[in-house]
């Protein structure tokens, strides 16, 4: 299970195991493609995740997860119609 923790220099990464009901196994390169996915797109997601003029971790969160679970569903060989 994954779980999301920050260390010292306030980069996020994925941590295995955790409270999260999210369930993907993860081989060393997965995890490596999936930290670099996330820091490219961690200031978009931390521009998303405002409400109400207020920073929100939960939602921040929320997204970081919505992408590690679609990440399995892409694949690149496939040809858009």
């Amino acid at each position: 299970m994954l779980s999301f923790k920050m260390n010292s220099s306030s980069r996020k990464y994925i941590s295995s195991p955790g409270p999260s009901k999210l369930k993907i196994p993860l081989t060393p390169v997965m995890r490596i493609n999936i930290e670099a996915i996330l820091s490219r797109y961690m200031p978009l997601f931390n521009k998303q995740s405002f409400v109400g003029g207020k920073f929100d971790e939960d939602l921040q969160q929320y997204i970081i997860m919505r992408v590690i679970m679609q990440i399995p569903e892409f694949d690149p060989d496939k040809k858009k119609q």
